[in-house]
């Protein structure tokens, strides 16, 4: 269940970053922050003194946004440092933020107006051609789809033409660090197959990668000398 950690005001917006910090903006333009997900929320910054409408952060490099009612849009670069200001967007009311895989920085406002974008973070945020409307929350997904909330209940979504080629990410498996010229490994079990009926097979060793990069198929122990060694 949810536990209360802290109260300061009236809260309206919230993000984190990959190492774990929170920051949360309330009706008077202040910026919280708990470090690493530990203690109490700390008062960081108050760039503006005027109701916090958004955050995001961008998940490919944990650059921080806030945006203001008044058109205000500042940056934590990296989660380091200062916020600083990115622009100010002329129509005001602004209602939600997000970022895209590419980098792209997507602003919307509840004043009939478009959709505003900054293209890989770099320069002003201009409108991209969508119609007029009230809209409230936005959010995009991992495929850079867009979704937003207009202020009549409507939910919309924009397929980006942008999602071609992108990365699917990186799969990391670590073992633990020793020192010296201690060993470490990686080592994979499956159940073998047993006789049919209801016992319960046994783990077995299936692969094994060494400290020393060498790979063995149906071993756990693969010969100092060779690069890869199969067992069967």
């Amino acid at each position: 269940s949810f536990v209360s950690i802290g109260n300061n005001g009236l809260w309206t917006a919230m993000t984190a970053t990959s190492n774990g910090d929170v920051y949360v903006g309330n009706s008077s333009g202040e910026i919280y922050i708990q470090t690493g997900e530990t203690g109490s929320f700390v008062l960081f910054s108050q760039p503006v003194s005027v109701e916090i409408k958004g955050m995001t952060t961008n998940k490919n490099n944990d650059n921080v946004y806030v945006i203001y009612k008044t058109g205000e849009v500042y940056r934590r670069t990296g989660g380091i440092g200062a916020f600083t200001i990115v622009d100010t967007i002329s129509i005001g009311n602004l209602a939600g933020i997000a970022a895209s895989p590419q980098n792209d920085i997507y602003v919307t406002s509840v004043n009939n107006s478009d959709i505003y974008k900054q293209t890989n973070e770099t320069g002003i945020f201009a409108g991209i051609g969508e119609s007029i409307n009230k809209r409230n929350a936005i959010a995009i997904n991992n495929l850079g789809t867009i979704y937003y909330v207009d202020r009549n209940s409507n939910l919309w979504r924009q397929f980006n033409a942008s999602n071609s080629d992108l990365d699917g990410g990186e799969l990391i498996l670590s073992s633990g660090t020793g020192t010296g010229n201690g060993e470490s490994s990686i080592t994979f079990k499956t159940g073998t197959p047993e006789s049919i009926g209801t016992d319960t097979q046994d783990l077995s060793v299936k692969m094994t990668i060494t400290g020393s990069g060498n790979v063995g198929i149906g071993t756990s122990t693969p010969l100092v000398d060779a690069l890869l060694e199969l067992n069967s």
